[in-house]
């Protein structure tokens, strides 16, 4: 092959269309099946799944490799969360003098291999919120990271343990979208009433309102934060300790903290500002003495599952506050690693599409997922649509009607905004600008995401000025005229050359 035919080979590039055709292809071929017949009580560990595979440094030797590496995303006090609009388990983390590297982890369910939704920063900067280029700086995530699928972006809730020597941190509100690849910051947390720290702070999405729960630790607040309307309310103050995990009971309305062995806080969604109740649990409390469990509400069974490495896992019933070891199945062949002895934090997971759980340990280990119940749950499905039409006159009025399946909240975005019911319809009057209407709802099985794009024509030059629209005729009068000329000429010159 010559060098010039070598060079436009490795120009060829796939495009995004075919990407994603691929993907969908292979991944009925890659981690589907063995997921989809996976039996309640067994463990699947997927085979060639670890993080360091796609480590962007392996020798260690770049200017964000830090005393160790990579494998700081997951043993430096870090966590992750749920991507439930693209099936993916989302991996951030490192900081302190441990690693620098800023670079988002994605490991997707469908094909079941890890990759990089970035690249780390290049320019480092120590113990400062961002790097030069504006990019969060490395940082231990602990519990503070939440996906809110109704604006569809990954949010890390304050910083603590930046890149660097010391505790440094702060509260911003850091948000990454995954159809840009940018980051961006949100309105950032209200300042604690007391000693509070972002140390360990916790987060958790709560579908039924869109809301993120977050609480700082020691003497910290329980705050909501309204992703949408990018707006925070501060609720209460309360002491929360080091190394716990929040979880929200979407059913009964609660929100639960516990681990570490410190004592289980309970506050009632339906009323925050009150003082939360510490229940009297009994059962087998593995979960509730691991330092930051994995620790999530299952949708199908309705309690709390909780994972702390190994092959049993520990559910927590809500009603009667008890624990319940649940040892694998007979047929069950694999054995989970032990925890991360730092905390499991947001790396255990629920995922809705599979009814599975997700959990990885260390950068090193595979990713396994494990099947709690046989019971099934139904992605949601969401029609939005506009009338009289998507293209309208200045001033109109739009009417907006939407309907949807298995859905436990729906939040407006984009040119509209707020929560709306399951299904509905609404007039928007006197339509002025072309914007996107979008329509977010949750349930049990997931996310959907609806939209529709709606352009206001401008007036024409006729109806906004009819001097213009004089003028505008006369030129094109004009116009004609001198083409008409212009071939009259050419007639004329013809009619001269042609012989009688």
């Amino acid at each position: 092959m010559r060098a010039d035919q070598k060079n436009r080979s490795t120009r060829v590039r796939l495009t995004p269309a075919i990407t994603a055709f691929l993907g969908l292809f292979f991944s009925s071929t890659s981690i589907a099946g063995p997921l989809d017949t996976l039996k309640p009580g067994e463990w699947y560990e997927t085979p060639s799944s670890t993080l360091r595979a796609v480590d962007p440094c392996r020798a260690r030797n770049c200017v964000y490799s830090g005393v160790e590496g990579q494998d700081a995303v997951m043993d430096s006090w870090s966590g992750g969360a749920f991507d439930t609009t693209r099936n993916r388990l989302i991996v951030w983390g490192g900081g302190h003098e441990a690693y620098a590297g800023n670079e988002v982890y994605v490991f997707d369910i469908n094909t079941g291999a890890w990759s990089l939704a970035t690249q780390p920063s290049t320019a480092i900067s120590r113990d400062t919120l961002y790097y030069p280029d504006g990019k969060p700086t490395s940082r231990h995530t602990y519990n503070n990271l939440v996906y809110a699928p109704n604006i569809d972006k990954f949010l890390s809730v304050s910083a603590s343990a930046l890149y660097g020597n010391g505790q440094s941190g702060g509260n911003a509100t850091d948000a990454f979208d995954f159809n840009t690849s940018t980051w961006t910051q949100l309105a950032s947390v209200p300042p604690s009433t007391g000693y509070a720290s972002s140390i360990a702070s916790v987060t958790a999405y709560d579908s039924v309102t869109g809301h993120v729960w977050y609480h700082n630790t020691l003497s910290g607040d329980l705050s909501e934060f309204d992703p949408v309307k990018n707006t925070w309310i501060k609720h209460r103050s309360d002491y929360l300790p080091y190394y716990s995990t929040l979880a929200v009971d979407v059913v009964n309305r609660k929100l639960v903290a516990l681990g570490d062995s410190n004592p289980v806080l309970v506050w009632d969604l339906t009323n925050p500002g009150s003082a939360p109740i510490t229940p009297t649990t009994s059962g087998d409390k593995t979960i509730e003495n691991s330092r930051a469990p994995g620790f999530v509400y299952d949708p199908v069974s309705k309690v709390f599952v909780g994972w702390s490495g190994g092959s049993a896992v520990y559910t927590l019933n809500p009603a009667t506050w008890v624990w319940t070891k649940i040892n694998p199945a007979g047929s069950n062949t694999v054995t989970p690693t032990a925890a991360e002895d730092r905390g499991t934090y947001g790396r255990f997971q629920y995922v809705p599409g599979k009814n599975v759980f997700v959990a990885v340990n260390r950068t090193t280990e595979n990713v396994y997922f494990y099947k709690f119940s046989s019971g099934s749950v139904t992605a949601p499905t969401v029609s939005l649509g506009a009338a009289p039409a998507t293209t309208l006159s200045p001033q109109s009025v739009l009417t907006l009607t939407w309907t949807s399946t298995d859905t436990i909240s729906c939040t407006a975005s984009g040119a509209w905004a707020g929560a709306k019911p399951a299904n509905g319809t609404e007039e928007i009057a006197g339509v002025t600008a072309s914007g996107i209407y979008m329509l977010s709802c949750s349930g049990a099985g997931g996310n959907v995401v609806q939209s529709v794009a709606v352009t206001v024509e401008s007036a024409s030059v006729a109806e906004d000025d009819p001097v213009a629209a004089k003028a505008s005729g006369s030129g094109a009068l004009l116009i004609a005229e001198i083409l008409f000329l212009l071939g009259l000429g050419a007639i004329l010159r013809a009619m001269r050359r042609t012989p009688c």
